[in-house]
């Protein structure tokens, strides 16, 4: 198994995620009258949906291109939908305390979700996520309306403004779950994409922290992988942990029971999973999110854990060969890292040192 690629349909009621006024006020939308204010100019006081924009063959009478629009929800939005009740985003801060850090990078969301963090130095954490979602786009014929609200005190155009919103609307996204991302964890800064410390697995820490959130399903092997895939060539040695299959399918049931209740919440609007289909892909030629061949509707938890998703076998364990060539890309690589560090700290005293004879001129004078 390679993927799960699933299909979301979503229904709701109001306007759920919001766009800058600038990115829409100068189009022209068919069946979108724009606000404006007492002078007959577009007023900036509005509140506007995200739209995805469809090109028409219609003009205005100014002869400029009308287009139509759908309502949209951002990948954005629908990924901090998925997540919102799981373990809060994590800023740069927690790199301070290893224990936090790990704990948050080896729990489900750390996983599924991905974070990047970085440090002085420019080198940190840089976890994909094996998630891909795409904007879900309106697929009811509901048209959307401004509505008017007025501040406290005299009326006058600025006093008035302006809130987008719809009445029942549907919406359909799509998105993948790639099992290959999600079965390595990986350890090594060389090529960018770090996930964890190589410490926090030498001196026990990830061990620790994965028994805590999955007990007995965590037996991941810590080592030199490499990538398997024939069609790569000249593939390079990573030091990190490959996730075993019971782990892998864990999670990639907890990412669709997340999905399954994804729910967006505004005070006076909500949009919300109203079906999910899964299909999953041995072979990307064939199993295709086209093809409508393949799909299992997903009503329940029940559904998702009837299921086993257990991924190919992506990497092997690296050969003494492939170790040798990456440990050489390793001190290159830190080599070049302490050169970097070292011309930056010589800047640093450089500068420090022009400013303080700055100001013995000044006391001088």
């Amino acid at each position: 198994m390679k993927s799960v690629i699933f299909k979301v349909d979503l229904k709701g009621r109001g306007v759920v995620n919001y766009d800058e006024v600038h990115n829409q006020k100068w189009l022209n939308l068919k069946d979108w009258p724009y606000p404006v204010d007492s002078q007959g100019k577009k007023t900036d006081n509005v509140k506007v949906a995200k739209k995805e924009f469809i090109e028409t063959d219609e003009v205005n009478e100014k002869g400029e291109k009308v287009y139509a629009y759908k309502v949209r929800i951002s990948s954005n939005c629908l990924r901090n939908a998925i997540f919102k009740n799981e373990i809060d985003v994590m800023n740069a801060s927690i790199q301070e305390n290893d224990y936090v850090c790990a704990t948050y990078l080896l729990s489900p969301t750390g996983l599924l979700r991905g974070i990047v963090l970085t440090n002085d130095e420019g080198v940190g954490i840089r976890s994909a996520s094996p998630l891909t979602i795409v904007d879900a786009i309106q697929t009811n014929d509901a048209k959307s309306f401004f509505e008017v609200n007025t501040t406290t005190g005299d009326r006058s155009d600025t006093s008035l403004f302006y809130t987008e919103n719809v009445g029942d609307i549907t919406y359909s996204t799509y998105g993948t779950i790639n099992l290959k991302n999600l079965m390595f964890v990986c350890a090594d800064p060389v090529f960018d994409r770090m996930q964890i410390k190589e410490g926090w697995i030498t001196n026990g820490l990830a061990a620790q922290i994965l028994k805590s959130f999955y007990g007995d399903l965590a037996n991941p092997k810590a080592d030199y992988f490499t990538a398997s895939a024939k069609s790569l060539t000249g593939n390079l040695a990573e030091y990190g942990l490959l996730l075993n299959d019971e782990l892998v399918d864990h999670l990639v049931k907890k990412q669709l029971e997340m999905i399954l209740n994804m729910t967006i919440s505004r005070s006076k609007a909500f949009a919300k999973t109203s079906s999910l289909k899964i299909k999953i892909v041995n072979d990307p030629l064939v199993d295709t999110l086209d093809s409508e061949d393949g799909w299992i509707e997903i009503k329940s938890v029940d559904d998702i854990n009837k299921l086993t998703f257990t991924p190919d076998e992506f990497y092997h364990e690296s050969t003494f060969e492939e170790i040798e060539e990456i440990k050489r890309i390793r001190d290159a690589y830190d080599n070049k890292a302490k050169e970097r560090k070292g011309k930056k700290e010589d800047k640093k005293k450089a500068k420090s040192k022009k400013k303080e004879e700055a100001e013995s001129t000044e006391e001088a004078e």
